[in-house]
């Protein structure tokens, strides 16, 4: 499975990153450097939607208290089937789109573009915040970060 950054198209120094590597940490926006660190680099698999922390495979994209209109993004134990968990970027490029509320894409959350920015998920309303890039991180690079 190839490992990926998700690059923020409003600002292209920042990324996707989780705030530990751990089930239920925050997601947020990081600094992008480089090729990321173990925080900040994802597994996507395109035939289930899942999105995992290439640090833990274990651990996923999820969402935590989805109210109608916002929730935050976390990692969660990766649990088959659960449609919080599952993410369309396939066919909607730039944004990617959560499969248990498919109006809602991932936000950078309220257009702020400093690091530890909080992650969400919102109403697509196609704005410089809600785009993103995934950038394939080279196969032998992450296995070698990941050895080390």
């Amino acid at each position: 499975m190839s490992t990926y950054i998700l690059q923020s198209l409003q600002n292209t120094n920042l990324c996707i990153g989780v705030t530990s590597v751990s089930a239920g940490a925050l997601v947020t926006l990081q600094t992008l450097s480089g090729i990321g660190g173990k925080s900040s680099q994802w597994q996507m698999d395109q035939n289930t939607g899942y999105i995992t922390l290439a640090a833990d495979p274990s651990l996923c994209l999820d969402v935590q208290g989805f109210n109608g209109q916002q929730g935050q993004l976390i990692v969660a134990k990766l649990v088959i089937g659960r449609d919080s968990q599952r993410w369309n970027w396939v066919g909607s490029p730039p944004y990617i789109s959560n499969q248990a509320y498919p109006s809602m894409v991932i936000d950078n959350s309220g257009g702020n573009a400093n690091p530890g920015n909080p992650v969400l998920i919102w109403p697509l309303n196609y704005g410089q915040n809600q785009k993103w890039a995934a950038l394939s991180v080279p196969a032998l690079t992450a296995l070698a970060e990941a050895a080390a």
